[in-house]
């Protein structure tokens, strides 16, 4: 009765009531061997591997060895091969189909593709069923990243066995996460033809059409396979993608969306693959605290599984938020069969950002020797090992890693010029490097050397040193003055000069860059800036502006542009209306709402300005870290409603 219960409870995620109902159960002593290994498989799904192996153990009187799967399973995950390969070679003693499919999985879990291949070699010695080893086959290759085999053993298990519906299923998933869709509906259809009795490719069929809307809706794509190969979740799996059909990822107008996604959430906790798709939704529509908030309940409702806690740590992440991201990403390796680079890159990143340098090298170190013979496709894992060494003070180390690459590489001479900016080497580390890589940029290579003073200007904004700065020009202005310069030493400079005061020469710049690539937005919304500053050229401002919203319709710094030229223009309406649009775009930033409750003030709506203003003091939590001309203008406007809420005397 009290396993019963323990599983009852189990089912309804409700771990702690399970946990104790088993405590019940295996306290009383008088479980048969069956009992204790349906109790060691509860355990091993609430993710107690070492109590589950002590109870599995001794449901098979105390063998450490017993040719058990779930056994097998569990001292894989405890990180114990030695324990695991003695299960596996008492399993292969007398196997059968479903046991060398397990261990050929197993092995190929571990990279050892070969003991893989010799398992299910043996198959060819078995009578089987018709369809039975070409399935087996084609599980395994879709297993382990061979995509193009799995397909060609569906269709042979197809063909052999026209009436077995995981032939027809495995066949329509791996086309769909092919991206053949087409291909995937006509072979449920098929599969639906041959075996007209079976429930699960009926209804399958009945819902192609939200198969087909993956054609449009690949972010969907997830629960369509679900759809297809998860008979526990497919009726949740049709609602989830008619439930999403009319919602496209987005960060405007939210709340329609979030409300889909928490009646998803809440009606099929057990259906994983939904929730993780609700993670990643919530993350894209801007929804970071419900994002993580259901990747934490489903880390509990699965303690198992990879993907939650893999997504809740690349939230955070992304967020900023690394002592939570730290402790997301150590569980993501504790759930992780083998050693993964992806995990290890986070956590380097983590352990950097909190403080543990040199905990931070050890964890890409198992993946550098292989990655050094092939860097220029594993700049993923150099780069964050490198950061990792310059972290823990072996800058020199890193050095050494990255100089043999540099007249080798373009790719690698643009990570050392980042890495000696961003990377975080100290001022005099940064500034030899960034001398290193000049020396290696072929000369002709005229795009590096754009790159080249980007870097020395990072550099000054960095350090605050205008010698840095010098640098920079020199080199942009250098190229400037040959023919052949690319646009972007054009473009470059003039944004420096721009910063640097020298407005004219920016005009000139931007004027150049315009003429090369009249498309360049950034550079009319920059050129129309320094007219209207400059006072000079109005029609021309609010000319260069428009365009540069109209191609850009989704930035707000070119409404704002605009907005400020309108209101030289003598339009304050049409300014007011493009800031409206610039905070729609982005309702939380301080700066376009300040610059409308000005000119809604200079314009006489008193009112609406203080709504506004009001508006300003919900989002910002400080004015100070505003730039300072914002600050001033907030400070003014202030002065300007409060002057005009004191009444007149008489």
């Amino acid at each position: 009765l009290y396993l019963e219960l323990a599983r009852l409870r189990q089912t309804q995620n409700d771990f702690v009531g399970a946990n104790e109902a088993l405590g019940q159960a295996l306290d009383a002593g008088t479980l048969t061997p069956e009992q204790l290994r349906r109790s060691a498989e509860y355990l091993a799904q609430q993710g107690q591997l070492e109590r589950a192996c002590h109870v599995l153990v001794e449901s098979y009187g105390g063998d450490t060895g017993a040719p058990n799967m779930l056994l097998a399973s569990i001292y894989r995950r405890l990180k114990q091969p030695e324990n695991a390969a003695a299960v596996i070679a008492r399993m292969l003693e007398h196997p059968s189909p479903s046991t060398l499919a397990f261990v050929a999985n197993f092995h190929g879990v571990s990279g050892n593709h070969a003991e893989a291949a010799e398992a299910l070699s043996r198959l060819d010695t078995m009578e089987l069923a018709p369809g039975q080893r070409e399935l087996i086959l084609a599980k395994h290759a879709g297993r382990h990243g061979m995509p193009e085999e799995a397909v060609a053993g569906y269709r042979a298990a197809a063909a052999v066995a026209p009436t077995s519906p995981d032939a027809h299923l495995g066949l329509a998933y791996f086309l769909l996460r092919a991206g053949a869709i087409s291909e995937s509906v006509e072979a449920i259809a098929k599969g639906a033809e041959a075996a007209p009795k079976n429930v699960g490719l009926q209804f399958v069929h009945q819902h192609a059409d939200l198969i087909s809307m993956v054609q449009d809706r690949p972010d969907l794509r997830p629960i369509a396979e679900s759809l297809i190969l998860e008979p526990a979740n497919r009726i949740a799996a049709a609602d989830a993608m008619k439930t999403l059909k009319p919602f496209a990822p987005s960060a405007q107008n939210t709340t329609p969306l979030t409300l889909a996604l928490r009646r998803l959430s809440d009606a099929y906790p057990r259906f994983l693959g939904l929730q993780n798709l609700v993670v990643r939704l919530y993350f894209m529509a801007g929804l970071t605290d419900d994002a993580i908030a259901v990747a934490d309940r489903t880390m509990t409702a699965f303690p198992n599984a990879v993907e939650p806690a893999s997504l809740a740590a690349a939230v955070l992440a992304q967020t900023g938020r690394w002592s939570e991201a730290l402790s997301r990403t150590r569980e993501w390796q504790r759930r992780s069969i083998n050693l993964n680079p992806e995990s290890a890159v986070v956590m380097v990143h983590a352990l950097l950002q909190t403080g543990d340098p040199d905990e931070a090298v050890e964890q890409l170190e198992p993946f550098i020797e292989e990655a050094m013979q092939n860097p220029q496709s594993s700049s993923n894992i150099i780069v964050p090992h490198i950061q990792a060494l310059i972290g823990a003070n072996r800058a020199d180390e890193a050095a050494t890693m990255v100089q043999p690459l540099l007249p080798r590489s373009k790719q690698w001479r643009a990570a050392w010029i980042w890495l000696a900016v961003f990377g975080g080497a100290d001022e005099a580390t940064g500034t030899r490097w960034l001398e290193q890589v000049g020396g290696a940029i072929p000369e002709d290579h005229l795009d590096e050397q754009v790159t080249l003073a980007q870097g020395w200007q990072g550099m000054a904004d960095q350090y605050d040193n205008d010698a840095y700065t010098q640098r920079a020009h020199a080199i942009l202005s250098d190229l400037a003055n040959r023919g052949n310069a690319p646009i972007e030493a054009h473009f470059v400079l003039a944004m420096l000069n721009d910063a640097s005061g020298r407005k004219q020469e920016a005009a000139i710049g931007y004027r150049k860059v315009l003429e090369m690539d009249g498309d360049r937005s950034v550079a009319k919304n920059n050129l129309a800036m320094l007219l209207l500053q400059g006072g000079s050229d109005l029609s021309d401002a609010v000319r260069l502006a428009r365009e540069a919203v109209e191609a850009e319709q989704e930035n707000p710094n070119f409404r704002d542009t605009l907005a400020f030229a309108l209101t030289k223009a003598g339009q304050p309406e049409l300014a007011v209306a493009e800031l409206e649009e610039a905070i729609k775009v982005a309702p939380n930033n301080a700066v376009w709402q300040i610059n409308l409750a000005w000119i809604l003030t200079e314009s006489g709506e008193i009112d609406r300005a203080r709504q506004v203003m009001a508006k300003v003091s919900e989002i910002s939590s400080s004015i100070d870290e505003l730039p300072e001309a914002i600050q001033t203008r907030f400070d003014q406007l202030r002065s300007k409603l409060k002057a005009s809420a004191v009444p007149s005397a008489g």
